[in-house]
Protein backbone atom coordinates (compact mmCIF):
# COMPACT_ATOMS: atom_id res chain seq x y z
CA UNK A 1 0.00 0.00 0.00
CA UNK A 2 1.23 3.34 -1.10
CA UNK A 3 2.10 5.53 1.71
CA UNK A 4 0.32 9.25 1.54
CA UNK A 5 1.83 12.33 2.42
CA UNK A 6 -0.22 14.55 4.93
CA UNK A 7 -0.14 18.19 4.50
CA UNK A 8 -1.50 20.90 6.81
CA UNK A 9 -3.91 21.35 4.20
CA UNK A 10 -5.69 18.02 4.74
CA UNK A 11 -6.34 18.98 8.49
CA UNK A 12 -8.69 21.99 7.52
CA UNK A 13 -12.08 21.82 5.56
CA UNK A 14 -12.07 23.69 1.92
CA UNK A 15 -15.38 25.90 1.52
CA UNK A 16 -16.08 26.97 -1.55
CA UNK A 17 -15.92 30.71 -3.45
CA UNK A 18 -19.99 31.11 -2.62
CA UNK A 19 -19.22 30.27 1.29
CA UNK A 20 -16.38 32.63 2.04
CA UNK A 21 -18.26 35.46 -0.31
CA UNK A 22 -21.11 35.18 2.67
CA UNK A 23 -18.94 35.06 5.39
CA UNK A 24 -16.92 37.94 4.47
CA UNK A 25 -19.90 39.46 2.74
CA UNK A 26 -18.96 40.16 -0.34
CA UNK A 27 -19.59 38.78 -4.02
CA UNK A 28 -18.06 35.51 -5.30
CA UNK A 29 -16.90 38.07 -7.89
CA UNK A 30 -14.71 39.91 -5.59
CA UNK A 31 -13.55 36.50 -3.66
CA UNK A 32 -12.44 35.22 -7.89
CA UNK A 33 -10.46 38.89 -8.00
CA UNK A 34 -8.91 38.49 -4.46
CA UNK A 35 -7.55 34.87 -5.68
CA UNK A 36 -6.41 35.66 -8.69
CA UNK A 37 -4.33 38.92 -7.69
CA UNK A 38 -2.91 36.23 -4.96
CA UNK A 39 -4.20 37.80 -1.69
CA UNK A 40 -6.29 34.70 -0.96
CA UNK A 41 -4.64 31.73 -1.35
CA UNK A 42 -6.70 28.89 -3.16
CA UNK A 43 -6.76 25.73 -4.74
CA UNK A 44 -8.29 24.10 -8.07
CA UNK A 45 -10.17 21.03 -7.74
CA UNK A 46 -11.39 20.43 -11.04
CA UNK A 47 -13.45 23.18 -11.50
CA UNK A 48 -14.34 24.23 -8.59
CA UNK A 49 -12.14 26.61 -6.67
CA UNK A 50 -11.55 25.84 -3.19
CA UNK A 51 -10.39 28.27 0.12
CA UNK A 52 -9.08 26.22 3.10
CA UNK A 53 -11.27 27.46 6.61
CA UNK A 54 -8.00 29.15 8.21
CA UNK A 55 -6.94 30.73 4.72
CA UNK A 56 -10.64 32.90 5.86
CA UNK A 57 -10.39 33.02 9.45
CA UNK A 58 -7.00 34.93 8.73
CA UNK A 59 -8.59 37.32 5.99
CA UNK A 60 -11.17 37.81 8.71
CA UNK A 61 -8.70 38.37 11.42
CA UNK A 62 -5.88 40.17 9.33
CA UNK A 63 -7.81 41.05 6.25
CA UNK A 64 -6.30 40.94 2.84
CA UNK A 65 -2.84 42.37 1.73
CA UNK A 66 -2.41 45.10 -0.38
CA UNK A 67 -5.20 46.50 0.23
CA UNK A 68 -5.08 50.57 -0.08
CA UNK A 69 -4.62 52.81 3.01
Amino acid sequence: MAQVRRTHIEEDSLVSVVEVAKRLSVSPYTVRRLIEAGEIRAVRVGKRILIATSEVDRIIEHGCGGGAK
